[in-house]
């Protein structure tokens, strides 16, 4: 991989943090502003519908993150070489659009259908995002990062049997977005070592 290839690499890469962190703020400020909501109890959704400032927060937060998102999937497509890669960004640039239809879904305007459709989605395309990247890495005798995924997602696996669905979803959006970090941060270390994708 050449000198602008891995510039443009790790420049997604940090699209990819951009990301997250914005996801992070975004959750943070909902909280501040409506503290009623509790982990386990609430759907993150929930601030969406609150009579706070909160549901602009979130409604326009989801917006903001899922194209973000998006930008990073679609820089792995550009910047990867193997199909496993390519198909991992592939899902997460199309669960960015999803991202951002939550926030465009409000259930706050009866929307509520295509609010859990969209959020449905956002999940299932990180899920198959998680599995491409863990199979191409493990394929790339990459097992450490592989591993990662895989422990992740058998994570949350547990959570999804062993939880009611409130805070299933928030476990799975915490390791959801944890996995998005470290997949940016291998991208970042990834180009400065030179490392073909």
């Amino acid at each position: 991989m050449n000198a602008d290839a891995n510039k443009q690499t790790a420049a997604f890469g940090w699209i990819g943090i951009v990301a997250v962190a914005a996801f992070i703020a975004m959750w943070i400020a909902c909280y501040a502003v409506d503290g009623a909501w509790e982990w386990g109890v609430n759907d993150l959704s929930d601030f969406g519908v609150s009579d706070t400032g909160a549901a602009s927060i979130f409604n326009y937060g989801c917006i903001i993150v899922g194209i973000v998102l998006a930008i990073y999937g679609i820089g792995k497509v550009c910047n990867y070489d193997t199909y496993g890669h390519k198909y991992s960004g592939l899902m997460i640039a199309f669960s960015g659009i999803c991202f951002s239809m939550v926030g465009v879904f409000s259930t706050i305007y009866g929307n509520g259908d295509y609010h859990h459709f969209f959020a449905s989605l956002t999940g299932l395309f990180l899920a198959a995002a998680i599995v491409a990247s863990s199979a191409q890495e493990w394929k790339d005798g990459k097992q450490i990062i592989a591993g990662i995924a895989i422990v992740i997602a058998c994570i949350v696996t547990a959570c999804m049997v062993m939880y009611p669905f409130a805070e299933f979803e928030v476990w799975a959006l915490v390791l959801a977005a944890a996995w998005l970090a470290i997949d940016a941060g291998y991208s970042i270390a990834s180009s400065i070592k030179g490392v073909k994708q």
